[in-house]
This record gives structure tokens, C-alpha cells and sequence, in this order.
């Protein structure tokens, strides 16, 4: 089942163009994995250290995989101004909602 994934970076103080390159670098390499449906990276407008990666994967194990080339780049300093960063991710899929014959949502 597919899966979605919502990103939130909070740059440290005077982090935040290094932050800014290094999801920059990663959009366009993950676009092309396999198994990545969509990527797309934000930058906050009411807050210049405030960071959004959303994408869309065929399912958790592309995920996953993607994940586990993102530490070892990590690992090797690729990204060490994202890796500084205070990051939460949250998995989520798609809300299972019918509408019934009397029109009511129904899951």
C-alpha cells in the first residue's frame, strides 16, 4: 500500500542555508529511486528554519530502502547541516473513506 511521508526540519540557529542546500541536493537523486512516487521539499514562510519534505512511495519497504542510503550518506557528512537539524517524520496512507448509498461517510 502506498505511503506518505511528511517531514519536518527545524534548522539550527545559522543552519539554515546548509539545511536548505542539502534538501535541495537530495530532491532530485530521490525522484529518481525506485519506488518514489513524488518529492517535494518547502521551506516556511513564517519561519526561515523551518524545513517540509512530502513524499510518496509504493510502499514501506521503498521507503525503507531510501532511508537506509540517506544514513549512510549521513554517516559520510553529506548532509551534515540536515543531520544538525531537529527533524520529526510521521508515515501515513491514504484514509479509507466510501460514501454510502444514504450519502454518509462510512470507513
Amino acid at each position: 500500500m502506498e505511503l506518505f511521508i511528511s517531514a519536518r526540519f527545524h534548522a539550527l540557529q545559522g543552519q539554515e542555508t546548509g539545511v536548505e542546500t542539502a534538501l535541495r541536493k537530495v530532491i532530485a537523486p530521490t525522484r529518481q529511486e525506485q519506488g518514489c512516487l513524488s518529492i517535494h521539499a518547502f521551506r516556511s514562510i513564517r519561519d526561515a528554519r523551518l524545513f517540509y519534505i512530502h513524499s510518496r512511495w509504493v510502499d514501506e519497504a521503498a521507503f525503507d530502502n531510501h532511508v537506509s542510503q540517506y544514513e549512510y550518506e549521513a554517516v559520510r557528512g553529506r548532509s551534515a547541516a540536515v543531520g544538525r537539524s531537529r527533524a520529526r517524520c510521521s508515515t501515513s496512507q491514504p484514509c479509507r473513506v466510501v460514501l454510502s448509498a444514504e450519502n454518509s461517510l462510512r470507513r
